[in-house]
């Protein structure tokens, strides 16, 4: 029998409506660059968002019609660490590797 090592990672997730969704990033105003992830993008961190006049960052990410309304996970990742959302409630999910 083979052995498994669980991974244990805090996700925020959220709720996808109309096929988009602004994320938001009120976390420490000295980032120089602040990306978002999730299963939209394989994990890769490679979705940057822009700082704005409003003094955070953000982006609109539009997904594909097919893509089905449910809770989905997503992380930050703030020059090079990744972070959850503060601002939100997240979720432990486990994984065998």
């Amino acid at each position: 029998m083979g052995s498994y090592v669980l991974k244990m990672a805090r996700e925020t997730t959220i709720i996808i409506i109309n096929y988009a969704y602004t994320f938001k990033w009120h976390g420490s105003t000295s980032a120089s660059q602040v990306f978002v992830s999730g299963p939209f993008d394989n994990w890769k961190g490679s979705i940057a968002l822009s700082y704005n006049k409003g003094g955070y960052f953000e982006r609109t990410v539009n997904f594909p019609a097919t893509t089905p309304q449910y809770d989905m996970p997503y992380k930050f990742v703030v020059d090079g660490h990744w972070v959850h959302d503060v601002g939100c409630a997240t979720s432990t999910t486990m994984t065998a590797m």
